[in-house]
């Protein structure tokens, strides 16, 4: 069974020509994929997690690109972290900026 979140009721600003911007949108990812954007949609499971987001911004498929990781201020040391150990990903080189 695939694990369902669907964005009820957002304002959801689409890049795609056809479908425009909705003032009232809502956005259905499957397994952490988009599987549909439009108005009054459905999730097809009991389980899915809902988020009533009436009043707030919906950007399906952004991506967030100012995290600053590997910022550092000049003569500043760098440290080596690792926030989340438990997802399997390498550590963090990060500066204090």
């Amino acid at each position: 069974m695939s694990k369902e979140l669907l964005i009820k009721g957002g304002y959801v600003v689409t890049v795609d020509p056809d479908l425009g911007d909705l003032p009232a949108g809502d956005v259905l990812v499957a397994d952490g994929l988009i599987t549909a954007v439009g108005p009054d949609l459905e999730p097809t499971t009991t389980a899915a997690e809902v988020i009533e987001a009436t009043g707030r911004l919906v950007i399906p498929g952004m991506v967030d690109t100012h995290r600053r990781t590997d910022a550092r201020c000049p003569g500043a040391p760098a440290r080596l972290t690792n926030r989340n150990p438990s997802r399997n990903r390498p550590p963090l080189i990060e500066g204090n900026c």
